[in-house]
C-alpha cells in the first residue's frame, strides 16, 4: 500500500496546499499533521478526517507559518477511524507576502494587515513569597508562566481594509496573527478591548488606526464553519441544476462559504 502527500505553498493567499492519494481499498479517510516553528505538532484544521473521494483527498493549510519550515505527515483512516497508515513526511516553506490577521473557523474572513507596533510580550506568573524570621532567602512557590499579553497596533488605508478589519474584529474574538518571523511568526490571542482611530483630523480620513488588547492563547479548537457541510461541486447537483444556479443563489464566494448547504434549489 502507498499514500504520498504533497505540499504546495501559495504565496498569495498565505496558504499551502495539500493533496494525499492513497492506493489503500479500506482508506475512508485521511488527517494531515503539521509541525512549524514552535515545534509543537497540530493538526491541519481543513483535513482532520477528511474523507477521501478515490483514494484522494485535497484541502489548503491556512495556518501554515510564513518564511518558516512546515513538515506535514498524514495518517490514513479506515471507517471507524482507526489507523491504516502513515504517509512520509514532506517540507513546505511558505514565502512572506503580506501578514495577515485570520479568524480560524471562519477562513472567508481573514485579512491582510499592516502591523505598527507590537513592542512587547508580557507573560507574568502566579508567586508567593514569604519570608522566614532569621531566614535569610525567602521560601517561594509558583505556578506555570503564563502566555503572553501585549497591545498589537495596525494600520488600515482603505474604507475596504476597514470595513473587513471590522468585520473580523466584530465576529470573533479569538484570532491568529500570522506574521512574518520577525513579527513574531504564527500568534493566536484573544482580543479584549480594540480601539480604532482616525488617522487624520478630518471626519473623511479613510485611514484608521488600531489598538488591540490582547492575550496570547493556544490554538483554538473550534471546527471550520464549513465543517460537515458539502461544499464541492458533487454536493451543489443534488441541489442545484447548473452551476450558473449557484452563482444567482449566491452574491459572492463569501456568502457560498459562510452558509450552510440548502435543502431545496433557488
Amino acid at each position: 500500500m502507498t499514500t504520498t502527500i504533497t505540499a504546495t505553498p501559495q504565496a498569495d493567499l498565505a496558504q499551502v496546499l495539500l493533496e494525499v492519494s492513497t492506493d489503500n481499498a479500506a482508506a475512508e479517510a485521511v488527517t494531515v499533521y503539521r509541525s512549524g516553528a514552535d515545534g509543537e505538532l497540530q493538526v491541519v484544521r481543513t483535513m482532520r478526517g477528511l474523507a477521501l473521494n478515490d483514494g484522494q483527498a485535497v484541502a489548503a493549510d491556512f495556518e501554515a507559518w510564513l518564511d518558516e519550515d512546515n513538515v506535514y505527515l498524514c495518517r490514513v483512516l479506515d471507517a471507524d477511524g482507526d489507523v491504516l497508515e502513515i504517509g512520509g513526511q514532506v517540507a513546505a516553506r511558505l514565502p512572506y507576502r503580506r501578514t495577515w490577521l485570520r479568524d480560524v473557523s471562519h477562513p472567508s474572513l481573514s485579512t491582510q494587515v499592516e502591523i505598527v507596533a507590537l513592542p512587547e510580550l508580557n507573560r507574568d506568573i502566579s508567586a508567593g513569597v514569604h519570608y522566614v524570621v532569621g531566614r535569610p532567602d525567602p521560601v517561594t512557590i509558583a505556578d506555570v508562566r503564563r502566555r503572553a499579553t501585549f497591545t498589537l497596533t495596525l494600520l488600515t488605508f482603505t474604507k475596504r481594509e476597514a470595513d473587513d478589519l471590522r468585520r473580523l474584529i466584530g465576529f470573533a474574538p479569538h484570532l491568529l496573527l500570522q506574521g512574518a518571523p520577525d513579527e513574531g511568526g504564527n500568534l493566536y490571542f484573544l482580543a479584549q478591548a480594540t480601539k480604532e482611530m482616525r488617522v487624520g483630523r478630518t471626519a473623511w480620513e479613510t485611514a484608521r488606526r488600531w489598538e488591540l488588547a490582547c492575550t496570547q492563547v493556544a490554538a483554538p479548537v473550534t471546527p471550520l464553519i464549513t465543517e460537515g457541510v458539502g461544499t464541492g461541486y458533487g454536493d451543489w447537483l443534488g441541489v442545484y441544476d447548473e452551476y450558473s444556479d449557484v452563482l444567482g443563489a449566491y452574491g459572492s464566494y463569501l456568502h457560498w462559504v459562510r452558509d450552510t448547504l440548502p435543502v431545496g434549489g433557488p
